[in-house]
């Protein structure tokens, strides 16, 4: 995004390095759209759920497979600040703390939560 009008950055000279972001992109939307109807909120428009659903949500690129993760709400992210370590921001299915793997959706949506505060985890610390 630009930083002055938080406009998509697009331009022919830049397709090819922005191609894998627009990815990313495009699944933290599809991702948190899911989310928003998991908690039960609903919006006129589709475009109305992702402007409300990427507001609402905040999603880390795991360090290592480089998806994207459900992080917990953006007010959260607001108080942890920036200072973190990226090597930290691990996704439920690159964790290894996990056995049990769903046939449905197999490791894409596994959550774990704080160990102090039991609010969904950000990062892997133990």
């Amino acid at each position: 995004h630009c930083p002055i009008c938080k406009g998509l950055l697009e331009h022919e000279y830049l397709d090819e390095m922005l191609k894998d972001l627009h990815i990313l992109m495009e699944d933290v939307k599809k991702k948190s759209v899911m989310r928003l109807k998991y908690d039960g909120l609903s919006f006129d428009s589709e475009e109305e759920a992702v402007e409300n659903a990427m507001n609402k949500y905040a999603y880390y690129q795991c360090f290592k497979c480089k998806k994207a993760y459900f992080g917990g709400e953006a007010q959260c992210q607001a108080y942890a600040g920036d200072d973190f370590d990226p090597e930290d921001l691990v996704c439920g299915g690159c964790s290894n703390l996990s056995q049990e793997v769903c046939p449905k959706h197999g490791t894409d949506y596994l959550e774990y939560t704080c160990r102090d505060c039991c609010s969904v985890a950000v990062y892997f610390c133990f």
